[in-house]
Formats: structure tokens, sequence, C-alpha cells
């Protein structure tokens, strides 16, 4: 992981063993309140695009607020901010969904 304070960045990258499809599992921003999270996914819902909204979640290594949308190549986009850390991590045998959007989130 790679993350930098200014301007807020964090670039992960998960080595998977396999690939099918496209090799991308998501992107996301990760935002620093839970508002940050909240007025996209209301803009993105007004606008008439399908989005996946999860809050206090438990994915790979935090508590999390988040919101889902696939983009027209299909790949999903995730803005998240973390609530608290937990210790859960990653585990790649594991893959959770909690790393990538349910099926019902469709691309726009």
């Amino acid at each position: 992981m790679f993350e930098v304070t200014t301007p807020p960045l964090n670039l992960t990258l998960n080595k998977t063993t396999q690939v099918t499809g496209n090799s991308i599992n998501h992107m996301g921003i990760e935002v620093r309140l839970s508002s940050d999270v909240r007025k996209p996914a209301e803009r993105l819902k007004h606008l008439g695009l399908d989005t996946e909204v999860e809050e206090t979640t438990t994915c790979c290594h935090a508590i999390q607020d988040k919101v889902w949308i696939k983009d027209p190549d299909g790949n999903a986009w995730e803005t998240c901010v973390v609530l608290q850390d937990t210790e859960e991590k990653y585990d790649a045998k594991k893959r959770t969904a909690c790393c990538s959007p349910t099926e019902g989130v469709e691309a726009v």
C-alpha cells in the first residue's frame, strides 16, 4: 500500500494467482469523512446511476462507510472512509465480497 497525506491518496496493489476477464479488482477513493461518502452517493443516485451503499461494514482491514459504482467499462469504483482499523486483514485466498461490489451494481 502507498499512502500520501497531501493530497490524500491511497494506492493498494494486491497480488493474485489467477486473472480472468478484467484484471482490475476495483479502484477506490479514500476520503476523510462519512459525509464525503454520502455526498457522491446522493449525487450519483440523483443522476439515476445504480449505486451500492455500505455503512459501518467490516472489510479487509477496517470498519468503513463506502459507496460503489461501475464505470461504462464495468470497472468497480469505491469511495470509502475508514472509521476504525480492525485486526482483520485482506486474504486473497478467502477474498470476500467486501473487496468488490455485489453483482447488483450495473455498469453505467
